[in-house]
C-alpha cells in the first residue's frame, strides 16, 4: 500500500513539474526574486544572486568562512552574520502566472 501512495505522490509532483515547465516555456510565469545579499565580516563572507535565464530562475550563493578567533564580545556579530545567511537561504521566490 505504501508503494501506491508513493506512486501517487510521485505522479502528482511529476505532473506539477511538467505544468510548471510548460508555463515557464510559454513565458507565462513572472518571477518575484528576493534582493541579492552581500555580507562581509572578518571571519567570512556570503553573497547571493538571482538571475532569470532562458525562462529558469538561477540562484547562486557563495559562503566563505575564514579561520578566526572571535572574542566573547564579538559573539553577537557572528550570530547576526549567520542569522542573516539563514534568512537569505529561506527567502521565498514567488511565481505568478501572467
Amino acid at each position: 500500500m505504501a508503494t501506491n501512495d508513493d506512486d501517487t505522490v510521485s505522479n502528482f509532483f511529476k505532473r506539477a513539474r511538467i505544468f510548471r515547465e510548460y508555463l515557464i516555456r510559454c513565458n507565462r510565469i513572472k518571477f518575484f526574486k528576493p534582493d541579492p545579499v552581500k555580507l562581509q565580516a572578518a571571519f567570512g563572507s556570503y553573497v547571493t544572486s538571482y538571475v532569470v535565464k532562458d525562462g529558469q530562475l538561477e540562484f547562486t550563493r557563495k559562503l566563505v568562512v575564514r579561520q578566526a578567533t572571535i572574542p566573547v564580545a564579538g559573539y553577537a556579530d557572528v550570530r547576526s552574520f549567520f542569522e542573516k545567511i539563514r534568512a537569505a537561504e529561506q527567502s521565498p521566490v514567488v511565481l505568478v502566472r501572467k
